[in-house]
Formats: C-alpha cells, sequence, structure tokens
C-alpha cells in the first residue's frame, strides 16, 4: 500500500472516529438535557387520560429511609409525575396498537374464549306486582318473552375487535349485552313497590340501552343478549300507572347522530337529550331547546372509559369529538356528601366541572357526591332521580322543566329513600339507569332502596 492510500484510509478513520464521538456526545447531550428537564419542569398533579389525582412526593424521615419506603415511594413519584405523561402514553399506546392488524375501520384482537352468556333463572319465583290497595296480582308470564342463547360459533374475525367483552366495530367501542330475566323482575318489582306505598308520586322508569344495542356487526347481532326485548319485558311487569320512557325506540330514530360515545361507555349529551325531550313531552313538562336554552361546547380528540380504563389501546388512533351543553338559564346548584349528609361544596349557575379537558362524568361531579339543584322554575314539581352513571348527564335538562333536581347514585346512597322522599316533597321520581344495571346483579341496589 502506497503513501497516499495509507494517508487515505488514516484520514477515513480519523474522520469515523470523529463521527463516533459526535454521536456519542449528541447522545450524552441528549440524554442529559432530558434528565435535567424531567427534574426541573413542571411535574403534574392530576391526570386527565386516568381522571385520578397522581402519587405525591414523599416525605423523608430517616425511619423511612431505613425501611426502603422512602426511595420505593420516591421513585414511584417520579415515575408516575413524569411531565408530558399523557403525551408519552398516547404515543407508546400508539405504538402498542400497531401490533394488531389494522385494516380499514377494524382493528383484530379475538381472545381465546367469547364470555358465556349467563343461564335463565328459570328457578326464582314470580314476583307479585303490588297494587295501591295493597293487594297483588301475578306478574306476566317471563315464559311468553323468549330466552336468547349464545351461538356456539365465534364471529367472523374480520368484521370487528373482541376483547374481554368489548367490541370494536367501524371505529366504535362497546360492551356486548345480556341480561337476566330474574334481575329483571327484580328492578320492576322494586318500583312496583314504590308505586304501591306512594301512589301519589308521578314515578318514571327510563330503562338505557347501551351502545351495542343499535351498533353491533352484523356478525354479533342476535347472538347476545336483545336490549329491546329486555326493555319491553320490563314495560310489561310495571304497573300501568308508572311512566315508561321508550328510551330504546326514541333513540333508534337518531342512530345517525352522536348518540353514544364512541370510545367511553356512556350515551353522550345529545343521546341524553332526547330521552330526555320525550319524557318532558310526556310530562306535560317545559321541553328543553338546545340552541335558546343551552350553550354548545365540544372538544376535538378526547378519549373515553374504554382508551382510559378497558385498554383497548388501539382506540388511541380513533379519537372523538366531546359535546356538551350548558344551560343559559339560571340555577343553584348544593352537593352533599353521602356519607354525612352535609353540603361539601356549592355553585351558581353552573354545573360542569373539569380539571383541564371535559370528560362525560364532569357534570355535577359525577358519581362523588349527591347533587340538588334548584331553578327559577314555578311548576310545584320537584324530582328525585334515581341513577348509576348514565343518569348523571340528565340534570342539564332536567332542569328546564322542574323546581327542583335531586340527584342521588343508587349505589352510594346510605339513607332511608322513603323518608327522603317525604322531606323534600317530592312529586316525581326517576329511575334512570343502563340496561346492565337494571338486568343485572346491581338490580339489587333498587330493591335494597324500595322494598327491603
Amino acid at each position: 500500500m502506497d503513501k497516499e492510500t495509507k494517508f487515505q484510509t488514516k484520514n477515513q478513520n480519523r474522520f469515523l472516529h470523529a463521527i463516533r464521538i459526535v454521536i456519542v456526545c449528541l447522545f450524552l447531550v441528549v440524554l442529559l438535557s432530558g434528565a435535567v428537564l424531567l427534574i426541573v419542569l413542571d411535574r403534574p398533579t392530576y391526570s386527565q387520560d386516568e381522571k385520578r389525582v397522581l402519587a405525591k412526593k414523599p416525605a423523608f424521615t430517616f425511619s423511612s429511609l431505613l425501611r426502603g419506603e422512602y426511595t420505593e415511594d420516591l421513585q414511584y413519584y417520579y415515575n408516575d409525575t413524569i411531565p408530558y405523561r399523557s403525551v408519552f402514553k398516547r404515543f407508546s399506546d400508539k405504538m402498542m396498537s400497531y401490533k394488531g392488524i389494522a385494516q380499514d375501520d377494524f382493528y383484530i384482537d379475538i381472545p381465546k374464549d367469547l364470555p358465556s352468556f349467563p343461564p335463565e333463572e328459570s328457578s326464582v319465583p314470580t314476583p307479585i306486582l303490588p297494587t295501591p290497595d295493597g293487594s297483588g296480582s301475578a306478574a306476566p308470564d317471563a315464559t311468553n318473552v323468549p330466552s336468547v342463547t349464545l351461538a356456539p360459533t365465534k364471529p367472523n374475525v374480520n368484521e370487528f375487535t373482541q376483547n374481554q367483552g368489548i367490541v370494536t366495530y367501524q371505529k366504535r367501542a362497546m360492551e356486548l349485552y345480556w341480561g337476566s330475566k330474574a334481575s329483571m323482575r327484580e328492578y320492576a318489582l322494586s318500583l312496583n313497590t314504590l308505586y304501591t306505598r306512594k301512589p301519589d308520586l308521578n314515578i318514571w322508569s327510563m330503562n338505557i340501552p347501551t351502545a351495542s344495542a343499535y351498533y353491533l356487526p352484523p356478525s354479533l347481532a342476535g347472538k347476545y343478549g336483545d336490549q329491546a326485548q329486555d326493555c319491553a319485558y320490563i314495560r310489561s311487569l310495571l304497573h300501568p300507572d308508572i311512566h315508561y320512557v321508550d328510551v330504546y325506540n326514541v333513540l333508534k330514530k337518531h342512530t345517525q347522530e352522536d348518540i353514544y360515545l364512541r370510545t367511553d361507555h356512556h350515551w353522550s349529551y345529545l343521546g341524553v337529550f332526547y330521552a330526555v325531550e320525550e319524557m318532558m313531552k310526556q310530562g306535560d313538562l317545559a321541553v328543553p331547546n338546545l340552541k335558546k336554552d343551552y350553550t354548545t361546547k365540544s372538544k376535538d380528540g378526547n378519549l373515553g372509559s374504554f382508551y382510559l380504563y378497558f385498554d383497548q389501546k388501539h382506540l388511541v388512533n380513533y379519537p372523538e369529538t366531546f359535546t356538551w351543553y350548558e344551560p343559559k338559564f339560571s340555577f343553584d346548584a348544593a352537593y352533599y356528601s353521602y356519607d354525612t349528609m352535609e353540603v361539601v361544596r356549592t355553585s351558581k349557575n353552573k354545573m360542569f366541572f373539569y380539571y383541564s379537558e371535559p370528560f362525560y362524568d364532569m357534570v355535577n361531579y359525577g358519581d362523588s357526591y349527591l347533587a340538588h339543584i334548584q331553578t327559577e322554575n314555578q311548576t310545584g314539581r320537584r324530582l328525585a332521580v334515581f341513577k348509576d352513571s348514565f343518569g348523571n348527564a340528565l340534570a342539564p335538562f332536567l332542569a328546564k322543566g322542574f323546581d327542583e333536581i335531586w340527584v342521588i347514585d343508587l349505589r352510594y346512597y346510605k339513607g332511608d329513600a322513603y323518608a327522603f322522599l317525604e322531606e323534600k316533597g317530592i312529586t316525581d321520581v326517576l329511575m334512570a339507569s343502563c340496561m346492565f344495571t337494571n338486568a343485572g346483579y346491581k338490580s339489587v341496589y333498587y330493591k335494597n332502596l324500595f322494598v327491603s
């Protein structure tokens, strides 16, 4: 090898060595800068994505240090409160979502076993429908309503995502539904018992379907519980003087609209509006008008409970626009502790609360408190709403027609329901819960309130 070639080779080696040094230095600069930024940047205290308060920095004590608790808690604090946490989380979930096979609107992820359908409780005795005079009549024969069985074959995997009872179809996640006739009878018995003991009340039943009642892929149609059939069955069990809000058929007229959230298991505020509109018409009450009575607000890029709590990471690719309606009319609100029944918060003309981004449960602090809304109406009508989370969103629209509204979560209320209705001078009672509650084991909450 001549001198010129050796010189060129030596220069090339020096150049490559310099490149390596520059790359290592750049890597170290980025690494150290990132470390410094993670230390000096403000750390979040609340996760909007997870709807929870993040870890707090632990207090130092020598005893906790010696036990190893301080370093463990400190490590958890720094991991839990990393700056731009939601950005990193969504980026990570987006990368994870690519592990599946995405094709057009479908994300395919089939588990080994589909959920089993609960057996029909044929051994449960038929309840007695109470009547105002205290006598009873047998409930309609449950055998007249055909039962639903689960098809033994697995659905078409090219059509939807199925994961632990959650289906994603055409960018919409939804829960597979099944119901128990025994639970439906328990729900109906609770309302009928209330009617027997308080016949002067206007009692309303609002059985709220979930999204799968309308949006299941064709390959699953008829293979799980039929919510239309179950709503009709509950209606057939109720005393004829109980007002029934036919939510299923009301919403069926609007399935081309955004009546359900796509990434959350709840209905949308638009779907809630249509249900309340129907109730107000039946009750000869002021019907809310979205344009005149409310300010419409919305936010793009929202991800709901299916993504946040149910590990449906692929939904990070399908964020949705979340829309809500804030009342223009005046009202006062107070929020009570379920444990002490004392007022813990109040507000004026404000019913929606959120930390940084809107979400379904922001109305009246979600399930956290018993809420009391007092309006300027002079109708003489005072409403108590016993509800699960689906009933949270009703208050902004109900407030248009009632003088007062008490919103009570049936899962957390510990008092005497009858004494409460008497003390507050309630004229109307609304049971507003989804079909998973009314046709599932949570129907026992209604029984505990009105029968036990």
